[in-house]
């Protein structure tokens, strides 16, 4: 099969599409989108048999209408029965627990041959109950071998965490996780568990975390002394003072492996 790949930034040009012959299809819609719009993107990707790749990024859909249109898009993933490698860019749109969770439970129909799943969830309201919806979508995909969980900004949990991290122990196969978590109701208990429920992954070469220095996870004693991880990137959300930066980056000078360490 001969892989062809699109980028469609224009929603008119999309879903007047006529050739369906698309392997790799990349969605980056940066007008409101409503739920009417939204069917009829879904319709159009339905209509295209033999997607690998997808990403879907929508800046903003109707804040009404916000979680129907979350469970849309799960509904029209698991149509896409030859996927390997998934990108959903949701952020700041005010997504709740319901519409998660119906996404998690379309999720986990998906082809379970999935290697890369990527959800960018950052700024919406999505709690507890969400979080765990989450994590049992993702511990279906023994294959996975590339993760990305930014869920910054949300409403989030010590049991939300918990029940993201017990994906760790059946998705073995992840070498590389990325992840952001700053800014819910997580304790800096829960955060030092979810850092040793990362032992785990026993495979992990590349971690990457985004992290705000003003809460617990940093870069803990657990990460330092993980192994097996070769690669870490940490991104740092703010520095409270240069005597902070320094003492942080002293730190990762210190691991034994090839440490980027950024502030944005």
């Amino acid at each position: 099969m001969l892989e062809q790949n699109k980028k469609f930034e224009n929603f008119e040009e999309f879903v007047s599409l006529s050739n369906f012959d698309i392997t790799h299809l990349d969605l980056e819609f940066r007008c409101e989108i409503d739920l009417d719009k939204l069917l009829k993107i879904t319709k159009t990707i339905k209509n295209i048999k033999n997607i690998l790749s997808l990403k879907i990024l929508i800046k903003y859909l109707n804040y009404k209408q916000s979680d129907d249109e979350t469970n849309q898009i799960g509904e029209c993933l698991a149509h896409c029965k030859n996927i390997k490698d998934f990108q959903i860019w949701l952020y700041g749109n005010q997504i709740g627990d319901r519409g998660i969770i119906g996404f998690a439970k379309s999720l986990s129909n998906c082809n379970s041959l999935l290697t890369s799943i990527n959800l960018s969830l950052f700024q919406n309201q999505i709690n507890e109950e969400g979080a765990i919806a989450i994590g049992l979508a993702l511990s279906n995909f023994k294959d996975l071998q590339s993760l990305d969980i930014y869920l910054d900004n949300n409403q989030i949990g010590d049991k939300g965490l918990l029940g993201i991290s017990t994906c760790f122990s059946y998705c073995s196969q992840i070498n590389n996780f990325g992840f952001s978590l700053y800014k819910n109701n997580i304790s800096n208990e829960g955060y030092i568990n979810f850092e040793k429920s990362l032992q785990l992954l026993g495979k992990l070469l590349v971690l990457e975390c985004h992290i705000d220095l003003k809460e617990q996870i940093g870069i803990s004693k657990e990460m330092i002394n993980s192994k097996n991880i070769k690669i870490m990137v940490i991104h740092i959300d703010s520095w409270s003072n240069e005597k902070e930066r320094n003492k942080q980056l002293n730190r990762a000078m210190k691991i034994k492996r090839l440490v980027e360490l950024t502030n944005y």
